[in-house]
């Protein structure tokens, strides 16, 4: 029996094909036929035959019928059995390249890997002691804007009370005789520093506001980060108790019978809590090799 061929037959997908493969190896120096696969003439027209032949068994009701049944059945199952063997062969060399393929890639690509893995813990650690930076900073700016604030608070009463002594002294002369001989020295040299004393105060106001304002205005402190690196939480894990975790989080597992192991465990009235177990009477088909 013929099994399996490759077909050169549809021009416009090999063409699709080779040109993804050309593409795929400008960066691996490789060689592969890759081509669409067809089943051969021959193999095509036997299966054809074989699913007539199987279409006429419509019933079985004596031992002639069950035998010329049971003929066909073997040789489906022996068609079957040599495809899935043609199969097996044809893809053994693409599995056994791309397991080839694989290690080439692995064994070039571990020495960056590691380089990578090592300039990133570097980073990580840069990034941290940068963070903890950023927090000092942050809390000395916090303390320096507290006490500009106190003494904004301080500057600010101090001005209104210079202004207020000022205006005092200023409203005092106002109301003294307008004779020169009754003005005092003492009277006017009080009346200027109560004026001077106000413009000190006013100017120590003026400038705390602009370095409360300086403070205000100064760019936060921030982590320095290189373009395109990205620092972010890795959560890991490793589960010590299955059935603990699973009765918690039972979306943490994926449920998969494996069938091979239940179906030899599995007997003819056997009962099992969360199954249903049934038999029934099925014939199988030996191939004919």
């Amino acid at each position: 029996m013929q099994g399996w061929k490759r077909s050169r037959d549809n021009t416009q997908t090999h063409t699709r094909l080779k040109r993804y493969q050309t593409m795929s190896t400008e960066l691996i120096l490789a060689e592969f036929p890759i081509v669409p696969i067809s089943l051969s003439p021959a193999l095509t027209t036997k299966l054809g035959e074989l699913q007539v032949k199987a279409k006429t068994i419509t019933a079985i009701s004596d031992v002639e019928s069950q035998a010329k049944g049971a003929s066909v059945c073997r040789d489906m199952q022996t068609e079957l059995k040599m495809m899935e063997k043609s199969r097996k062969k044809v893809t053994e060399p693409a599995l056994a390249y791309q397991k080839t393929c694989k290690k080439v890639v692995d064994d070039a690509s571990y020495p960056l890997l590691v380089e990578l893995e090592r300039i990133g813990k570097l980073d990580s650690a840069f990034i941290i002691q940068e963070r903890k930076r950023v927090e000092a900073d942050n809390e000395r700016l916090r303390i320096e804007a507290e006490r500009l604030q106190k003494e904004l608070a301080e500057a600010t009463r101090l001005a209104a009370q210079a202004k207020a002594l000022a205006e005092a002294a200023e409203k005092a002369a106002k109301e003294k005789p307008v004779d020169a001989t009754l003005t005092t020295p003492a009277t006017s040299d009080v009346s200027d520093q109560a004026a001077n004393l106000a413009l000190l105060a006013q100017e120590q106001l003026e400038q705390k506001v602009a370095e409360a304002q300086a403070a205000a205005n100064a760019p936060e402190p921030a982590v320095s980060r290189a373009q395109g690196s990205v620092l972010r939480k890795v959560v890991h894990y490793e589960i010590v108790d299955k059935l603990k975790v699973f009765s918690q989080w039972p979306n943490f597992f994926e449920l998969k019978e494996r069938a091979s192991i239940i179906n030899a465990t599995l007997f003819d009235g056997m009962k099992i809590d969360g199954m249903k177990i049934w038999t029934t009477e099925e014939t199988s088909y030996r191939s004919r090799s």
